[in-house]
């Protein structure tokens, strides 16, 4: 599977292990990896409160599409629908709420401390994303359910993105 793989979607809650996973499969799979938030949030508001305009936002991910072989990973659930319908595997992190919401906590102070940090959430923008994480299994991918339930890809639900880094290791 991992040699024909040629295109993954990583969807999850935030803090689920999503940019983790991408990366460390990226690095052994020699594919470049893409955080939808790079697409979605305005690339000079390092606050996360200037969406980029649609046009561009969806100009910026039919590129990345148009390509043989990618990763991309993302929370998003309204405007997704080509990534799961261009997927070769699409992996599901479905790692609890409880322990999402903790990496969140303690992602949101280490880039407060962190000067040199890209990212720099203030409490508007970690409430709302919070909120979000809160709503996530039970309203947010249930808007991709039937996406997923008719593409083409294989799906792999996995609790940690551990156990999806492995998997695929194993594969080699």
């Amino acid at each position: 599977m991992t040699m024909m793989t040629k295109r993954i979607y990583i969807i999850g809650g935030p803090g689920s292990g999503k940019s983790y996973a991408a990366q460390a499969l990226s690095k052994r799979m020699h594919i470049k990896a893409t955080d939808l938030d790079d697409i979605f949030w305005h690339k000079k508001d390092t606050n996360y409160t200037k969406k980029t305009p649609e046009e561009e936002r969806d100009r910026k991910l039919n590129s990345i599409l148009r390509k043989k072989r990618w990763i991309i990973e993302g929370s998003y659930t309204k405007w997704v629908s080509p990534i799961i319908r261009s997927a070769d595997i699409i992996i599901i992190l479905k790692t609890p709420q409880l322990l999402r919401s903790g990496r969140l906590i303690k992602r949101t102070i280490r880039r407060a401390v962190k000067k040199d940090q890209k990212q720099k959430e203030n409490i508007k923008a970690f409430i709302k994303l919070m909120r979000f994480n809160h709503r996530f299994d039970k309203k947010h991918i249930k808007r991709v359910q039937a996406d997923l339930d008719s593409c083409k890809a294989v799906i792999l639900p996995f609790k940690k993105a551990d156990d999806a880094i492995t998997f695929f290791l194993s594969l080699r």
